[in-house]
């Protein structure tokens, strides 16, 4: 068969030209109308069926709307994973279908179920709707439009009559969702007591507004020459001429719908809103459909908004906001130019080599037809083209040119030496036999490439259907270049190649390739040990530097467009979360780079997000000249400024999978299923607080399907029977003024305007409003719904999640800065230990989860494969020895892409262990058949080709077919090194495969220092890293520690481990049993519960202006810049320097001195390579010292808060006791006033007059020491805010006593307290750089190496050198241990100092505690006595004025209460300070303001999200 095909290829071979050139042709064609998408479809087939049910509470959508329909589509064929979602007056049933089910044909099985169940429904809810069918990546552009002259109304009518239908009408479109709209309605906003007033009852109002906006058919009238058609016209045209409408007549008087309502043109209560670049707008979601091309929708969205433009010119449309079309152009414009740059040198190396452009000619050939006829494939199979499919044309372009090569190189060789024998043959017959020499090699390597890609066509999942696109192009691309190395390829040979040069010239570079391999081969031979020691160290360190590589399902894509999300706690409304959007808005915007932003809050009608007004979804883009990390980091650092949110930062292809793989937005998801909602919420709280614990967890948190206020209306049957009302009576009545009913719909041309009864703002905007309305009776009057019902708030679930039937409840959590697969085993080994209850069950899922999946059927396909690549092998040889010598290299290509990992950041991704593992099957076994076509000879005839080649030595012959060999090798290991670095592009381009990962950690074997781990709080002082230290100094050992360190890095010294305080200062405390101390978390605004809004605005003041607080912000900013400074150190030095000036020639005997000039230019740089980890461990110090500068500044912010509450309570104590003791003197002046008129008539003594005198004097005395009080807590204040002490007179303080906390006190426990207090997090960072410094000490004692060099003009002669420098302090060392020494002894102070901190704080709080219980204690027992004492002076007054006594027993008693007066009002200021003083020592008030704030000099509001 492959004679035939090459002999018929040969005879025909102007046809196979022409054939070739009709390819290309149809190939050009074809690419250019094939679909073009950003990524494959990787989602499953998905059906989702949403159900409206207004008014329905949460637990009511999902018994009566989402468990009916679960059973009916339960079963449906090919069904995978059910899930659903209820929220309040929605249902959302998602039915995820197995791979390969025909999505049209599971929507009309649902749609039957559903048709069957929907009747079951209760009647107030709408039709099940069924969702378009949608794409993984189905966002295919986000619209935004404002309007300064439109109102939301009229932009939303403009949006809904005219854009939305046009956008719809583009082809490929599934759905235009729309956030923001206010839809037109004509409300009739109904006044229960107008009602009352006039007689008329809620159902008459609805009857009249109904029969207002009646819509019916008028039929036609028949005469006798033709039939007129009847239409009836409606008067309404405005809200003014439906509140004309007559209800009834009273007497002869209309009553009128205005009469008892407003009417009003508004919208009806938001759902969802959008917010465009800083205000509101409208924003539209373009869908495109299941396998749309993301291009064509994308230009087809913008040609027709360029048509409407004429017609809406006061609206703003940005259609930037999101556009994937722009990552779709980009990325397929940089990986068609990495395409043409490797035609490009494979077309260099081919002429470098041969030196003959008909050779390289016809090798290029290849390219273009394997790549345009894996095209036409790709395109007649309905396949789009993304940018798997285009990186695995990329990776197989080196091997597409190897069969040519081969083919060329064997009948350019057979020509030559046809050409030298003595009765040449025909070209013809040699071209034939030089190409049937070869066909079996180049057959076999190209069906092992072909079957290396075979496991990835049996991935399922996410895996499966990402990259099975990829090994689709790549093995298409495989055969095309085999069909075109078996015809195309001949053809061009024996058209080309016999009348070319008669003499083969070797090029300088191959014959220098030969001689080195020359001399190489005999000592390799020579030597087996050593080229077996070498292969086995290579995979020795191969093996451990693949199990030290973090695991990555997918590697992170450098995509311009952000989302980002926020998630404010359950029943927060549409309006506060605007507010906090706008804010973000302006701080987005206000960051260099970012062009537009867009937000989507709630949800939208028929839209594929299920959320409450809670959830904010945020977008922006970036410039592509932007600096893309910096950009990143300040977007992280804006996100991290709302504390009090759940937020993330996301790119959209992130999520996406995220979501496909889980549900949910999150990397590691443990999914806990059971019955009950509050039993499941309480397990995920415990589970959560299990897993903290797990090192690189980040953005660890528990689903928020939790409890949230809900208004119950609950009738009681007795007082309806009593009033003559039913359940629906009130329902309806109820449900009209609270949520308002469709009465009608009128139509104005092809538009139409809901009308609707509502209540009044005033009958619906409270608790006690709703309890107020009116239920009209048969009769005419009315009762309060709360004469007939029960009004009550009531928890309830703001969302219920269901999967497979079953209640869930996610505890979602991401990977920060350590190993995906490391967590996620922590987590699964936390989880399988945690205790259940019954009829509960836990399910880890997520990227981990998917990546051992795709890992255990790679192993079990791999394995197969390899079998099936080594009996290829021997059907080719029939040789097990040969067959086992291809088996045991196989291996050996591990060691280089371990070393391309390690080179790339040793992240190795799901996409890098797949393609890895394809090339390391592909590479090995190519060698032995193309080796043996390119010898043209069997395995059993070694030199038969040399002796057939006339004049050549033999040996030279064998070691030169080595060579070749070799260099065959060295080739196609280049090419895929080439491949690879295509598979992952350049970090600096927009829009590309991020190559820019954080360096591995070095890669050695650590173990515990003896005696360091002998309690937990001791595990502070570090574990010891061995591995480098531990070695005898010897060159041959040095030098493979230094190739060692090279590629994994060995660092020396300690590793810190945070230390852990002891087991009895984890619990609560000792004070916290007793009554007004609660166990709750602290809240960061903790002044807030002293419910004073002038001490709120004080400590936001101070927190905003405090000096302190801006010097522990520069210290933060020396931090920063010290760390930035480490950083440099790990980079080259590079330096340019430059010099001229006039120098002396030389003397000559003929000549005098002829001055010339002289001139440097030279560039040079140095580079320390960090063998022992000095430089890094110094950056570990540097950003140790820097978190330790930032829990300063949290110190000080903890300071500054207590600080400004103390003062703000001394000055209001101090108001406090001067109107006490104003009070006290105005008394007693009336009481010396009294005893005066006595003594004039006799009735009193001088002696108690002079009493009442001193008496009077010495309250007198006290008030300057109020005053000099309160002038003191001012001139405090101002200085903690800023201003200078003359400013404190202008400081408000509209208090009259020192505020105190009227609630319970949340002071947590001891665990929360450790975490809180940021002197112990200092004091733990700090020992943390101690740690590090010893390894900069211990470092000390290895050599340093650096490289050096240098290049440029030096005297007008151009130089250069590259040389290496090691410099080391040996054998004298006593310099380096007495620094290690040092530096130890610096961490045991650490280590101390944090112990130091740890007790301050148990023991603060603990003392605070007591003097507080023990304050409250006192200032109860002083109240008490202040009672007594009022009893004995009102009695002592009375015994006075009887005559009784004499008035110095009122003086004495006066003088009592007065001191227990003072002494209670103390009490309280005590009380105040006391509170104040203790949540100082909980740590509280330093996370409720961000940077942002300080350095910004805004002023934000205290404790605002």
């Amino acid at each position: 068969m492959l004679n035939w095909l090459i002999a018929a290829a040969l005879r025909q071979r102007v046809l196979v030209i022409a054939l070739a050139l009709v390819l290309v042709f149809f190939g050009v064609r074809a690419s250019q109308d094939v679909p073009l998408d950003v990524f494959p479809e990787f989602a499953p087939p998905m059906v989702e069926v949403q159900t409206e049910a207004p008014g329905l509470s949460t637990e009511e959508v999902e018994a009566l709307v989402t468990t009916p329909l679960e059973f009916a589509v339960n079963g449906t064929p090919g069904l995978n994973t059910l899930r659903s979602k209820s929220v309040l007056g929605l249902s959302s049933v998602q039915l995820i279908f197995q791979e390969g089910t025909d999505v049209v044909r599971a929507r009309q099985l649902v749609q039957e179920r559903v048709a069957i169940a929907a009747p079951r429904l209760p009647a107030n809810v709408r039709p099940p709707t069924m969702l378009p069918p949608l794409s993984a990546t189905s966002r295919a552009m986000k619209i935004g439009l404002t309007s300064s002259r439109l109102s939301q109304i009229q932009l939303s009518e403009l949006v809904r009559w005219t854009i939305r239908p046009k956008l719809m009408g583009v082809p490929g479109v599934a759905n235009v969702a729309v956030w923001g709209q206010r839809d037109r309605q004509l409300q009739v906003l109904v006044d229960p007591n107008r009602l009352q007033q006039m007689g008329v009852t809620m159902a008459e109002v609805q009857k009249a507004a109904g029969d207002a906006a009646v819509t019916l058919g008028g039929g036609f009238v028949d005469t006798p020459n033709q039939r007129l058609a009847v239409r009836h016209l409606s008067p309404i045209a405005g809200a003014d001429d439906l509140g004309n409408t007559v209800i009834r007549l009273a007497g002869t008087a209309p009553v009128r719908l205005r009469d008892v309502a407003t009417v009003v043109e508004g919208h009806a209560a938001p759902i969802g809103s959008a917010i465009i670049n800083d205000g509101s707008g409208i924003l539209l979601i373009v869908e495109k459909q299941q396998g749309g091309n993301t291009l064509a929708v994308t230009r087809g969205v913008e040609a027709a908004l360029k048509e409407l433009r004429p017609g809406v010119k006061d609206v703003q449309i940005d259609s930037t906001i999101f556009r994937p079309a722009t990552f779709i152009e980009r990325s397929i414009g940089n990986l068609t130019e990495a395409l043409w740059i490797g035609c490009i040198l494979v077309a260099a190396v081919l002429i470098l080599f041969t030196r003959d452009w008909r050779s390289a000619a016809i090798s290029l050939t290849a390219i273009p037809l394997s790549l345009l006829g894996a095209a036409l494939v790709l395109a007649k199979s309905g396949m789009s083209i993304n940018t798997m499919v285009i990186a695995g044309l990329v990776i197989a372009l080196g091997e597409i040119v190897d069969d040519a090569i081969i083919d060329v190189e064997n009948i350019g060789r057979r020509l030559r030496l046809n050409r030298e024998a003595g009765s040449p043959r025909t070209p013809f017959a040699v071209v034939l036999s030089a190409s049937l020499e070869v066909r079996t090699a180049v057959v076999f390597a190209s069906l092992i490439v072909m079957l290396v890609f075979l496991p990835i066509f049996f991935l399922d999942g996410v895996s499966g259907t990402f990259f099975r696109p990829l090994a689709t192009a790549y093995v298409l691309a495989i055969g095309c270049s085999l069909l075109v190395a078996l015809t195309v390829t001949p053809a061009l040979c024996l058209m080309l190649l016999p009348n070319g040069t008669q003499v083969h010239r070797e090029t300088r570079l191959v014959a220098r390739l030969k001689a080195a391999y020359r001399r190489f081969l005999p000592v390799a031979i020579a030597r087996p040990g050593a080229a077996i020691g070498v292969v086995a160290g290579g995979l020795l360190l191969a093996g451990i530097g693949y199990a030290g590589f973090k695991d990555q399902f997918l590697p992170n894509f450098r995509e311009t467009d952000f989302l980002m999300h926020f998630v404010e706690k359950p029943g927060t409304s549409v309006e506060a979360m605007e507010r906090i959007t706008i804010r973000a808005s302006k701080e987005l915007r206000a960051i260099p780079g970012v062009r537009n932003f867009g937000a989507h809050i709630g949800r939208a009608e028929a839209g594929d997000e299920v959320y409450g007004p809670n959830f904010t979804e945020l977008w922006i883009s970036l410039d592509e000249k932007a600096d893309y990390d910096g950009s990143v980091r300040k977007i992280q650092e804006a996100i991290d400024g709302y504390p009090g949110l759940y937020r993330d930062v996301l790119t959209y292809l992130r999520e996406r999978i995220k979501e496909v793989l889980s549900g949910a937005g999150a990397s590691i998801v443990v999914r806990v299923y059971g019955p009950d909602m509050a039993t499941l919420r309480q397990t995920a709280d415990r589970l959560k607080k299990e897993l903290e614990g797990i090192p690189g967890t980040g953005e660890l948190k528990v689903e928020m399907q939790t409890a949230i206020p809900q208004i119950q209306v609950r009738p009681r049957p007795a007082d309806l029977a009593a009033y003559g009302l039913t359940t629906g009576d009130v329902r309806r009545t109820a449900a009209t003024l609270i949520q308002g009913s469709k009465a009608g719909e009128l139509y104005e041309g092809n538009r139409s305007t809901d009308v609707v009864v509502w209540g009044v703002p005033a009958a619906r905007a409270d608790l006690r409003s709703i309890r107020d309305a009116l239920i009209q009776l048969p009769g005419g009057t009315a009762v309060r719904l709360s004469q007939v019902a029960d009004v009550l708030v009531m928890p309830a679930a703001n969302e219920i999640k269901r999967e497979n039937g079953s209640r869930r409840i996610d505890v979602t959590m991401n990977v920060s800065g350590s190993d995906l697969g490391a967590v996620a085993r922590a987590v699964q080994a936390k989880v399988d230990g945690f205790t259940f209850g019954t009829g509960y069950h836990p399910e880890v899922i997520g990227e981990f989860e998917a990546l051992q999946k795709s890992r255990r059927q790679l192993a079990t396909l791999g394995a197969l494969c390899l079998i099936g690549i080594l009996l290829l092998v021997w059907l080719e040889f029939r040789s097990f020895r040969v067959t086992a010598l291809v088996g045991i290299s196989l291996p050996f290509a591990l060691v280089g892409g371990v070393v391309a990992v390690l080179l790339s950041g040793g992240v190795l991704s799901h996409g890098a262990r797949n393609l890895g593992a394809q090339r390391h099957h592909a590479d090995q076994p190519l060698s032995p058949p193309r080796e043996r076509g390119r010898r043209g000879m069997g395995p059993r005839t070694a030199a038969a080709g040399c002796r057939g080649a006339a004049g050549a030595d033999p040996d030279d012959c064998l070691v030169r077919r080595a060579g070749t060999a070799a260099a065959g090798r060295a080739r196609r290991r280049a090419g895929a090194r080439d491949r690879a670095s295509h598979g992952t592009r350049h970090p600096g381009r927009p829009g590309q495969l991020d190559r820019a990962q954080p360096a591995a950690d070095a890669v050695a074997v650590r173990a515990l220092r003896p005696g360091t781990a002998r309690t937990p709080r001791r595990a502070g002082r570090g574990t010891r890293r061995k591995g480098c230290s531990g070695m005898n100094i010897r060159f041959p050992q040095v030098a493979l520690a230094g190739a060692l360190a090279l590629t994994t890095g060995c660092a020396v010294g300690p590793r810190h481990v945070a230390p852990v305080a002891p087991l009895p200062a984890q619990g609560g405390f000792l004070g916290a049993s007793e009554a007004g101390i609660a166990s709750a978390p602290v809240p960061d605004d903790w002044w807030r519960l002293f419910d004073d809004p002038a001490l709120d605005a004080h400590v936001g003041r101070a927190l905003a202006a405090n000096a302190d607080i801006r010097v522990a912000l520069g210290n933060l900013e020396v931090a920063r810049a010290a760390v930035r400074g480490a950083r440099a150190a790990q980079l080259p030095n590079t330096m340019l320097e430059s010099g001229a000036g006039p120098s002396p020639a030389q003397r000559q005997p003929s000549t005098g001195a002829v001055p010339k000039s002289s001139y440097d230019l030279a560039a040079t740089i140095a580079y320390e390579v960090d063998l022992f980890g000095r430089l890094r461990a110094t950056a570990e110090a540097a950003r140790a010292d820097l978190q330790a500068s930032e829990a300063a500044r949290d110190t000080v912010r903890v300071a500054v808060a207590a600080d400004t509450a103390a003062a703000y309570a001394a000055a209001c104590g101090a108001v406090a006791g001067k109107r006490i003791a104003e009070a006290q003197l105005a008394a007693q002046q009336k009481g010396y006033d009294l005893i005066a008129r006595q003594l004039d008539a006799g009735e009193a003594s001088p002696f108690e007059l002079a009493q009442s005198k001193t008496l009077l004097e010495r309250t007198r005395a006290a008030l300057p020491a109020f005053d000099a009080d309160r002038a003191r807590a001012l001139f405090q204040l101002a200085t903690l805010e800023g201003l200078p002490p003359k400013e404190a007179a202008r400081l408000a303080l509209p208090c009259t006593a020192a505020p105190t906390a009227r609630r319970a006190l949340p002071v947590g426990d001891g665990n929360a307290l450790l975490a809180r207090r940021p002197d112990i997090r200092e004091a733990e960072r700090k020992l943390a750089a101690a740690t590090a410094r010893i390894g900069v000490a211990t470092a000390d004692l290895y050599p340093r190496f650096q490289l050096g060099g240098s290049a440029g003009l030096l005297g007008g002669d151009f130089t250069g050198f590259l040389t290496p420098l090691i410099s080391w302090a040996f054998p004298n060392q006593s310099a380096a241990r007495a620094r290690i020494a040092a530096a130890r002894g610096t961490q045991e102070a650490a280590l101390a100092s944090w112990d130091v901190a740890v007790l301050r704080a148990l023991r603060e709080v603990e003392t605070m505690l007591a003097d507080y219980q023990a304050e409250k204690r006192r200032n109860v027992e002083l109240r008490g006595a202040l009672a007594e004492a009022g009893k004995v002076v009102t009695r002592a007054g009375a015994r006075f004025r009887l005559g009784a006594d004499s008035y110095l027993q009122v003086v004495d008693a006066e003088r009592t209460r007065n001191d227990v007066e003072a002494l209670l009002a103390a009490s309280n200021l005590r009380i105040a300070l006391t509170q104040v003083a203790l949540f100082r020592a909980l740590g509280g008030g330093w996370a409720s303001q961000p940077d942002t704030a300080s350095t910004r000099g805004e002023a934000l509001p205290v404790g605002s999200r």
